[in-house]
């Protein structure tokens, strides 16, 4: 009994430094939600999904800008709760959590006019099948914005990184005009592409 009780607090140790990381904007390559908000210039109305949202930090403030619905996409149950939990706490309507992988989003074709990728790109050994899906799950003249931090040569980090020049040619590849790259940090970088109206 004692044995399990002490696994059980070490998973909630766990999970809450995971949640203390992922809270950090300076852990996120100093991406603010309100900085992303700026970069968007949302209009009001749009659906959003937010791949790998984690803890909500992008998806809650972005739910209270938009009247569209806000989809909270993760494969971690335990962070699919704790944004259930937020969005009970803050009486948000519109966010919708989804248990699902980037390489496989279950929402419908042109369904949505923003997709939000943030350091989550690079947990994929499947970019271009995940670059494929943001295509197809976007609206022509729907926006796409990736958030990386960038492959250093001689880098002594252990966090998996992606290289720039790797992600303009696969969302280029994925047919998405890219309109505007900017970094945020040394070490990060905030890419905005448009799918075409074909």
């Amino acid at each position: 009994m004692k044995k399990n009780m002490d696994e059980s607090n070490k998973q909630n140790e766990r999970f809450n430094q995971k949640v203390a990381y992922l809270e950090n904007p300076e852990k996120r390559g100093g991406v603010s939600a309100e900085g992303l908000k700026d970069f968007l210039q949302l209009q009001g109305n749009e659906a959003i999904v937010d791949l790998g949202a984690g803890t909500g930090y992008f998806s809650i403030p972005l739910a209270r800008e938009t009247t569209g619905a806000v989809y909270a996409l993760d494969f971690d149950d335990q962070m699919l709760e704790f944004i259930g939990k937020r969005v009970a706490d803050n009486m948000i309507t519109n966010i919708h959590p989804i248990k699902a992988r980037i390489e496989n989003i279950p929402l419908s074709d042109a369904s949505v006019d923003v997709v939000i990728a943030s350091l989550v790109l690079h947990e994929t050994n499947q970019l271009e099948t995940a670059m494929n899906e943001v295509g197809r799950v976007l609206k022509p003249g729907g926006t796409f914005v990736c958030i990386e931090l960038e492959k250093e040569k001689d880098t002594q980090h252990n966090h998996p990184r992606l290289e720039l020049t790797e992600m303009e040619a696969e969302t280029e590849k994925a047919k998405l005009h890219i309109m505007q790259i900017v970094k945020p940090s040394n070490e990060t970088y905030m890419l905005l592409a448009q799918k075409l109206i074909l």
